[in-house]
C-alpha cells in the first residue's frame, strides 16, 4: 500500500505503523462497561436575535473505581452554533 509523505514524495505503508489517534485506546483501559461522567460547561448566547452560540465544555469520564485499571480519561470540548431563520 502506499500513501503521501511530505513533500509529494511516496513511500510505503509499513503494516507496523499506526495511524495517528487523537485519543490512544491501547494506552487507556476500562475494566468495567459501566463508567460515570462529570461535566462543567459554560455556555454564551448572542448576536441579533440571540442566534449564535458558543459553549466550552470539560468532561471527566472513568468507572469511579469499581474496579482497576481505572485510567479516567479528560475531553476538552468546545462548540460554536448558529441559528438559521
Amino acid at each position: 500500500m502506499q500513501r503521501l509523505a511530505g513533500g509529494g514524495h511516496r513511500r510505503a505503508l509499513d503494516e507496523r505503523e499506526k495511524p495517528r489517534r487523537a485519543i490512544d485506546n491501547d494506552s487507556r483501559r476500562f475494566s468495567t462497561a459501566f463508567n460515570f461522567g462529570e461535566h462543567l460547561a459554560l455556555e454564551r448566547t448572542f448576536g441579533e436575535d440571540w442566534r449564535m452560540e458558543i459553549a466550552l465544555r470539560l468532561q471527566y469520564c472513568s468507572n469511579g473505581g469499581i474496579k482497576q485499571p481505572n485510567s479516567g480519561i479528560n475531553f476538552l470540548q468546545m462548540r460554536y452554533s448558529h441559528r438559521f431563520r
